[in-house]
């Protein structure tokens, strides 16, 4: 890292977000992970897609020198299927 990065207070955070707003992608995933360190996520159900929507974002944390974690369910299938 070439300078300390200033983080969250930067941004001009609504109190809230939600899907009726709008784009979640660019107005919070990817402002946040840009600015962020650390992306934490505890879902039941996550696409390996969504990595590819929010990559910017990510990039922008990985040079922030931050980390993701993941806690998330998944769905096993048996070679038979797959094939």
């Amino acid at each position: 890292m070439n300078s300390p990065i200033s983080l969250l207070p930067n941004v001009d955070w609504r109190p809230s977000y939600s899907h009726e707003d709008g784009d979640l992608i660019s107005s919070f995933y990817e402002p946040a992970l840009r600015c962020g360190i650390l992306y934490r996520r505890v879902t039941g159900y996550f696409s390996g897609g969504v990595l590819t929507v929010i990559a910017n974002g990510l990039l922008e944390l990985l040079r922030n020198g931050g980390r993701m974690e993941l806690v998330t369910g998944c769905t096993l299938r048996s070679r038979k299927e797959i094939t």
